[in-house]
């Protein structure tokens, strides 16, 4: 028998970093947008507004986002949303507030909240960092993304302020970006 599942919806799901990637690795994937799935997922997810709801097929964390499906989830996110299920389908106390709506489950708590856009960009930006396929241009397609994101979504000059400085430390800069090296050495003059 497997332990009680404790903790909140936001521990297991809204604050967990490595959930926070898994889902966004996952929508930027599943994203539909013509150009650029990984500058639209991060806007959602840095201005979205939540909207959670889970049904037959999976969750889905914004009214018009992707759907994450069950399987991709942990197997303790999974039981505490079953143990959310089973207290409606039984009709006993439930921690969380919630109404029906198409077949849905929606949770009412998080409806109109956005998730912490300090923890959103690490994410971001770490999930770049892990791109296995731009290996040898990362800070500048993290630059790109930056700069899509920030024409898109308004931001404060502190978190504009944090997103430049969280670039440097995920992506340190080369001795050229610093001007460490004189660009003309090479040239003879």
């Amino acid at each position: 028998m497997q332990n009680p599942v404790e903790g909140t919806f936001e521990e297991h799901f809204l604050d967990n970093p490595a959930h926070l990637k898994k889902m966004f690795t996952y929508m930027c994937q599943q994203c539909t947008a013509l150009e650029d799935p990984i500058s639209n997922v991060a806007c959602q997810f840095l201005s979205g507004r939540l909207h959670i709801s889970f049904g037959v097929s999976g969750m889905a964390f914004f009214e018009d986002g992707i759907i994450y499906p069950y399987f991709y989830m942990n197997g303790t996110q999974r039981r505490f949303l079953y143990k959310i299920a089973g207290h409606i389908a039984c009709e006993t106390q439930c921690n969380e507030r919630y109404r029906f709506c198409n077949g849905c489950i929606v949770l009412t708590d998080y409806g109109g909240k956005t998730l912490d856009q300090r923890r959103v960009w690490r994410m971001i930006l770490e999930c770049v960092a892990a791109s296995p396929k731009h290996q040898d241009c990362l800070r500048l397609l993290a630059k790109v993304v930056i700069q899509r994101v920030l024409c898109r979504v308004a931001h404060s000059k502190d978190l504009t302020a944090f997103v430049c400085g969280l670039t440097d430390e995920v992506f340190p800069p080369t001795a050229d970006e610093r001007g460490d090296v004189d660009e003309w050495e090479d040239v003879p003059r």
